[in-house]
């Protein structure tokens, strides 16, 4: 009643016995009206949100620690909320009184603890003034918790690292707990004094605090789980109403994946641990012991549910919930004693979005009835009342918490358990019976609840299906069969026994014996388990569907006359099957229905004539039509059954609930006459009804047998039957009608062929597979088998072939001349030589991907010990007789295909995947993705005649067993003579099989186009971002070649030619710049030389630039050919330079600066530099040319202020916090500026020399590279001088500059005491330093008046961590970005940056809103996850809009692009999140507006409306509008204005 019910998905349990009442829970989030907005929440660990039966507590943002008080009865706007005034720090901790309503303890960073008492009607108004206050611990305060029996008796735990037990009446602490490390994370009560804490040092401790201030017992649950765990203690069971405290759950890490453990205290280990997932988001426990339910809440937007049981696996999964509205900051649960029985209500969590509190209530599908109560929901619920006082349990006393029933005292309403069975009632004892036992079965067998066997009847077998249903085992015909031939009651004296084969099942009961024939031993004892299980059960209620689902009601019927009727009958739901009785009192089955064959089931839209809820069944052999009282009803079972149904999917892989298209449609098979047909496409099927209201289809299509699915003429789509052969063509009124159906076709299509199970089809057993992978012997069982290492030596010779042009495939060929042409190159591997052979037709991209795989072979697989030789037909053919003689002699290839031909040849690859028990047709088409497989997979791969096995490294012996077979029995139905087969391992694979992929890594990406079947979007699906994961991504390790003491020489380009550069010149780069280097060294340290051409670019270099750098690269890297053995090419960019290049630097020259523009240009002409000194160690030191502004300094580093217009000072300028070695490193620097200032000398001498001798333009354009002072003086030169007069005035204009000191570098280096060069502090600078820096307004030289001159951010030996957030493809992708330049932040993505000290999230301009939302929820979960101890502010910034704090932490950022007013912008991430997460918005704040509001998605401006103002807007309803094609929506949107 509360809001719409959404998915639930049922969780796979290793061994199901028995059904749990609580499985097909489902959750509702309750309506917006009855929400909490505009909620200001103040972060506070994991704990954000609590709540007793009346309030909710939730800790407020006033600028100190305040904490909220809200009533649950009073939804609305939290404007103008009340709070408690409780702290002058954030609130830490807090805990609500158990036992009144309105107390609360409150924690903050200051030593004491607050209890605050307010009005029993809430807050009217801020409260400052705590009732007490408890002094006695002498740190923050990080955790309190309430005793759950005993009044006023409080747990805290403190930043000392020590624990108190308080009675809070005298305000007195009693016990002290000691033993921790480290901070405690969380810690809970047991009723009889026992207390559970999880520190951060990954231990688990339990004190008897009444025995002892120590530890009892240390555990360590999740070793690896460095964000620390949680504790719960748990009722194993319920006995007389009350929980035992023996055992306790433990929630955390363990290699990166997150798992709860089951304990008890008996030993000291895990009674069981189950895996959750992969996520890095924080999971909170809690627990009813009334229900046995734990419930694992996401910080994200997942619940998990759990069943614990006396019986292994204890945890007996159920429900995860996965579709909640948003990502929440925290969730608290509502006391059970608050539930809404009459809605089957088991749990309520209210949860904190952003700036909106939303409550979300989980229930059970049961039918409700007024007047009865679900008392088996609801055994055990705390009254709220306590069961001793302080004094008795520090006395040593242990006393339950008083239980209460939430059945109203004198009304009329009676209890489930009062109820007589035939009418739905339940036993009590059976239900705590089943509690007792559990509700699974070992893990060591699979319990079986189905299956098809043989029956011996006499001397006579016979095939049958067996069910175990409700303590009986039926007996059916076949799996479709309506009724059964035979049942048996599982009860004692009943026993299942082995027979006296392998195969053979003995089940006797009093009544009969009945022998059971299996068709694999491996079966039997699991079978017999199965059995045994059941019989050895506490016998089912008879209400037992109350469970599931049950009830009267009308299916539609077709009568002999295709006249409609509508007959009621009795329906039951059980584990996975439906029956269908003539009423609820009959025994006689008249139908059954088998839930795992259930193609589809769904809600009937608009209902079929006067009945408006209907529901439709679909199997592939009949459907069924079934009218029901209320909407609500249809609900809940198509909720049920589909989860069920979803269940056994996953199981056998065949997908969750696909695709439905339904329509009437005629049909034409080849040319008969078309027929109509009320059709439906859905699953594997295209289903055909003679009418709408037909239950059995007349035509089946299946999609896999459908080939070349098409567009015909005049709105049809055509297709051809494989089997039969037929064509079939589907004709349609509209042409948007066809596109919809062939678009739907085709992905059903996709979607089936990817689950396709092919184990019947090859006829496989298990019994068949060899007992021992080592005892097959693979060359017998498959064709053509060579190894592994066989093609990692070189030892088995092979012809590779590339071929194609837009699509450039890499195939193996039969080693024969006769299968090469001229079209072509192929590849000849001999294992010490490598050839390639290029044909005279062949094209430069086939040429260029063969030497990629060529240099591949013989550094991955040959570790470059072999050699490669290039072929070209007709010119090297007669010398090349190690070549033709390993392909039956020399002969002139003369065929030719052109690769536009082989274009055309289809190309498909088959990609299977094997499971221990089927085999999966998962991919056929173009190249594969990587991504496909699994490491804990085996996969076989089919390329034309190539046969590939891939072992996954987790994969088990099973598999491998059944790949091989299913490989032989692949390989046995292909008819053509020559055929290869190669067993390849995970992380060990050869270089031919990795191209067969599109994007195995290391490959040349030459002709990788991806290639499908159709024309449909292959969907992505979105996964959560899991932080742990990305922390632990590091870069990819390139090559060190050497220490870097080789030779090197530097070119740098110039114009379109290159010039040697001086040596003195190294390490100085500009950034519209690019420079060769060559570089050779020993290698391996040995004799042999090798070379390395890198190709060094500036930030800012030009087009012409880069191609001309280009185009002399391949000149410098010819000539190295003849003075290297080994030579190779690797381009670097500026800020990202490898190590490698970075060590040559460091051990050559110790000097890398980054100047702006050209070195010999924009350097010198300028009058101020300013270079500021960055890097994180030695390696990584290098000076990076900024605005000469003061705003530019940062107190973190070292800066040097070059004043270039007399040249009379370099200052080195020590920030108050920089490093040391930056220091050291900026002084090392002088001596090479000053070589680089020299060059103005130089450069005015030939200006001087042009001018007089009137070469006015070529003088003009060396002017431009002058500073002012030096052009002043050339102006004023005499001119027309002879040639004597000439040299002499030159040298007066050397005397002369060298006077006015405008370059004192060019001063030998033993007068150099003219140049000044000093090195200043922070805070102490001289006046002329600020005048060079063209700042007014000179300071006093105190530290005073500078304090606020100057910026700091985080330590320069800590560079910032970047990740990337994009969605270019509709899925969003968080990935580290290393060797980051400015560059790197792409205008269409979002970044989060993490300083250490802050974390930002920076917008690109033109960023999705997915992206800028994902960003904003993924730093929130990273701040949890890295920083959740300690306050690390989150700020948000946009493209152009950065502050200069921000730009600080990239040194050389460039500005030049950014708009002329400059306007910036960052807030905190918690004042802008909530834009992203609120949903509802007027239609006039966004509809016809020019600027949308921070946080809408423009592209979806229809979702943010009321239903009230979509129509409005739309004029349509908006169930009307989600009917329309999707073509259809996107025009209404352009024509109301919603885009």
């Amino acid at each position: 009643k509360n809001g719409i019910m959404s998915e639930s998905i049922i969780l796979p349990t290793p061994a199901v016995a028995k059904t749990s009442p609580y499985r097909h829970n489902f959750h509702k989030s309750w309506k917006k009206s009855l929400q909490w907005t505009n909620a200001k929440v103040q972060p506070c660990g994991n704990r954000v949100v609590k709540a007793n039966p009346t309030f909710v507590g939730i800790p407020w943002k006033t600028g100190g620690g305040s904490l909220a008080i809200i009533r649950q009865d009073s939804p609305g706007k939290l404007d103008h909320a009340n709070y408690l005034q409780a702290h002058n720090s954030s609130i830490l901790s807090f805990d609500f009184h158990p036992f009144q309503d309105n107390i609360v303890a409150t924690g903050a960073r200051e030593t004491g603890i607050k209890i605050w008492q307010f009005p029993e009607e809430g807050l009217t108004e801020n409260i400052s003034e705590a009732a007490s206050v408890l002094e006695g611990h002498r740190n923050r305060i990080t955790g309190l918790h309430w005793h759950p029996s005993a009044e006023n008796v409080l747990l805290s735990f403190s930043g000392d690292y020590t624990g108190k037990i308080w009675d809070v009446e005298k305000g007195e602490d009693i016990i002290t707990l000691e033993g921790h490390e480290k901070a405690v994370n969380y810690a809970d009560w047991a009723y009889n004094g026992l207390i559970l804490t999880s520190g951060s040092d990954q231990v688990c401790r339990l004190y008897d605090a009444r025995a002892q201030p120590t530890p009892i017992r240390e555990m360590t649950p999740h070793p690896s789980s460095k964000k620390g765990f949680e504790v719960l203690w748990l009722g194993n069971t319920v006995v007389d109403g009350i929980p035992e405290q023996q055992s306790f759950c433990t929630v955390g890490w363990e290699n990166q994946k997150r798992e709860v453990g089951i304990w008890d205290l008996r030993k000291d280990e895990f009674l069981s641990k189950t895996t959750i997932d992969r996520s890095s988001s924080w999971l909170l426990p809690f627990y009813d012991p009334g229900t046995g339910l734990l419930w694992l809440v996401e910080k994200g937007s997942v619940i998990y549910s759990f069943e614990i049981t006396a019986e292994s696996p204890y945890a007996f999964a159920l429900a995860k919930h996965v579709n909640l509205l948003s990502s929440r900051q925290g969730v608290g649960m509502v006391p059970k004693r608050s539930l809404d029985y009459s809605n089957t209500e088991i749990a309520r969590f209210i949860a904190t979005c952003g700036t909106t509190v939303e409550t979300i209530s989980i229930s059970v599908p049961r039918k409700l009835t007024d007047g009865i109560f679900h008392e088996d929901l609801y055994q055990y619920v705390d009254a709220g009342i306590p069961s001793m006082g302080a004094d008795d349990f520090f006395s040593g006393n242990d006393a339950p918490p008083t239980a209460k029933s939430l059945r109203p005292e004198g009304s009329d309403i009676v209890s489930i358990y009062e109820l007589p069975v035939e009418e739905g009632g339940r036993s009590q004892v059976k239900d705590i019976a089943r509690r007792r036992i559990g509700n699974t079965a070992s893990r060591a067998l699979e319990a079986l609840s189905s299956g098809a066997v043989q029956i011996l009847d006499g001397d006579t077998l016979l095939d049958r299906y067996i069910a175990i249903k409700s303590g009986k085992l039926y007996v059916f015909e076949s799996k479709s069969s309506v009724n059964h031939t035979n049942v048996i009651t599982l009860h004692p004296p009943t026993v299942a026994e082995p027979g006296d084969d392998e195969l053979t099942i003995i089940l006797k009961s009093d009544e009969q014996v009945v022998v059971i024939v299996l068709e694999s031993k491996s079966k039997r004892e699991s079978w017999i388990f199965s059995l045994n299980s059941e019989i050895d059960a506490p016998p089912p209620s008879e209400s037992e569907a109350t469970e599931n689902l049950f009830g009267t009601f009308e299916v539609l019927k077709v009568n002999d006359d295709d006249s409609l009727t509508w007959e009621t009958s009795y329906w039951k739901a059980d584990e996975s099957i439906l029956f269908k009785y003539e009423d609820k009192h009959s025994d006689q089955i008249l139908d059954t229905l088998h839930i795992d064959r259930v193609i589809s089931v769904y809600p009937l839209r608009g209902g079929i004539g006067e009945r408006y809820y209907c529901m439709k069944i679909v199997t592939l052999e009949n459907s069924w039509v079934i009218s029901m009282p209320s909407d609500a009803d249809v609900q809940i079972w198509v909720q049920t059954l589909e989860s069920i149904r979803k269940l056994y999917a996953d199981i056998i892989g065949s997908g969750s609930r696909q695709t439905l298209q339904e329509g009437t449609v005629s049909i034409q098979t080849n040319d008969d006459e078309p027929v109509s047909y009320w059709t439906t496409a859905i699953g594997a099927y295209v289903l055909m009804y003679k009418e709408i209201t037909s239950v059995i289809p007349d035509v089946v299509y299946v999609l896999t047998d459908m080939e070349n699915i098409r567009e015909g003429e005049e709105n049809t789509v055509e297709f051809l039957l494989k089997e039969s052969g037929d064509n079939i063509k589907l004709i349609f009124e509209e042409e948007e009608d066809r596109d919809e159906w062939i678009d739907t076709i085709k992905q059903l299509k996709i979607q089936a062929m990817a689950y396709l199970d092919i184990l019947e089809t090859f006829d496989i057993s298990h019994d068949d597979l060899p007992i021992k992978e080592k005892n097959i012997d693979l060359e017998d069982s498959v064709q053509g088998y060579i190894t592994n290492d066989d093609v990692r030596d070189g030892s088995n010779p092979l012809l590779i072939k590339v071929a194609g042009r837009r699509h450039i495939r890499v195939t193996l060929v039969p080693l024969h001349w006769e299968n090469m042409h001229s079209g072509a190159v192929f590849i000849l591997d001999l294992g010490k030589i490598i050839f390639q052979w290029c044909g005279k037709e062949c094209t430069k991209i086939q040429r260029a991907k063969a030497l990629d795989i060529c240099n591949r072979i013989r550094q991955q697989e040959r570790s470059g010990s072999a050699r490669v030789k290039r072929l070209y037909q007709g010119k090297d053919d007669m010398t090349a007789n190690d070549f033709w003689d390993h392909l039956g002699g020399y002969r002139d290839i003369e065929a030719f295909v052109s690769p536009d031909e082989d274009d055309k040849v289809k190309f498909r690859i088959s990609l299977y995947r094997v499971l221990e028990r089927e085999v999966n047709y998962i991919h056929h088409g173009g190249p594969p993705t990587r991504s496909m497989m699994k490491s804990n997979g085996v996969y076989i791969l089919i390329c034309g005649a190539e046969y590939y096995i891939w072992v996954g490294k987790e994969s088990n012996q099973k598999q491998r067993k059944l790949g091989m077979k299913v490989m032989s029995v692949l390989q046995s139905r292909e008819e053509s003579e020559w055929k290869v087969a190669m067993r390849v391992v995970d992380r060990g694979e050869v270089i031919i099989f990795k191209e067969k992929f599109y994007d195995y890594p290391d490959g040349l990406p030459i002709g990788k186009v991806k290639q499908y079947d159709s024309n449909v979007a292959r969907a992505q699906k979105q996964k959560d971002i899991d932080i742990a994961e990305l922390l632990n991504i590091v870069p990819k390790e390139l090559e060190m070649y050497d220490q870097g003491i080789g030779e090197l020489e530097i070119w740098k380009i110039d114009g379109f030619g290159k010039s040697l550069l001086a040596k003195e010149f190294y390490g100085h780069l500009g950034s519209t710049e690019s420079y060769l280097m060559t570089y050779y060294y020993k290698h391996k340290g040995g004799e042999s030389i090798w070379g390395l051409l890198y190709i060094w670019q500036g930030k800012d270099v030009s087009i012409n630039n880069k191609t001309t750098t280009a185009y002399l690269a391949k000149d410098v890297y010819r000539s190295m050919e003849g003075n290297a053995a080994v030579s190779k090419q690797i381009p670097v960019f500026q800020g990202q330079e490898t190590d490698h290049f970075l060590t040559v630097f460091q051990n050559q020259l110790s000097t890398i600066v980054y100047h702006k523009g050209d070195l010999d240009k924009e350097t010198l002409k300028e009058g101020v530099s300013l270079y500021q000194i960055y890097g994180k160690d030695p390696l990584n030191y290098r000076a990076v040319q900024v605005p000469a502004t003061l705003e530019n300094l940062n107190s973190a580093y070292v800066f040097i202020l070059v004043d270039g217009e007399f040249h009379k000072s370099i200052y080195i300028w020590v920030g108050e916090h920089s490093s040391a070695e930056h220091l050291d490193y900026a002084e090392g620097l002088i001596p090479s500026f000053e070589a680089v200032t020299a060059k103005e000398v130089e450069i005015a001498e030939d200006v001087y020399m042009s001018t007089i001798a009137g070469k006015e333009e070529e003088a003009d354009k060396m002017k431009k590279e002058l500073s002012d002072s030096v052009f002043d003086m050339i102006m004023t030169s005499p001119r027309n001088l002879t040639k004597s007069d000439l040299e002499e005035e030159t040298k007066n204009l050397r005397d002369e500059i060298e006077k006015k000191e405008i370059d004192i570098q060019s001063t030998p280096r033993t007068t150099r005491d003219a140049l000044r060069v000093e090195k200043v502090r922070e805070k102490w600078e001289p006046e002329d330093f600020f005048t060079a820096l063209n700042y007014e307004g000179f300071p006093e030289e105190n530290e005073e008046d500078r304090e606020e001159l100057y910026y700091t951010v985080p330590s320069p030996g800590i560079e910032p961590k970047i990740f990337e957030v994009e969605s270019k493809t509709g899925v969003v992708r968080v990935e580290p970005v290393f060797r980051y330049v400015q560059s790197s932040f792409h205008v269409r993505n979002c970044y989060i940056v993490d300083t250490s000290e802050e974390l930002w999230v920076w917008f690109g301009k033109d960023a999705t809103w997915k992206s800028r939302k994902w960003a904003l929820e993924t730093v929130k979960e990273y701040k949890d996850h890295v920083y959740s101890d300690s306050d690390v502010y989150i700020y948000v910034t946009k493209m152009y809009q950065e502050p200069q704090h921000y730009l600080q932490m990239f040194p050389g950022w460039d500005k030049a692009k950014y708009p002329e007013e400059e306007f910036i912008w960052s807030v905190q991430v918690d004042e802008i999140i909530g834009d992203y997460q609120r949903e509802i918005y007027a239609a006039s704040e966004i509809i016809g507006v020019e600027t949308l509001p921070e946080g809408v998605d423009p592209t979806q401006l229809e979702t943010y409306l009321s239903d009230e103002d979509f129509i409005l807007v739309a004029g349509i309803t908006r169930k009307e509008y989600l009917l329309l094609p999707k073509w259809k929506q996107d025009r209404l949107k352009s024509e109301r204005g919603m885009y």
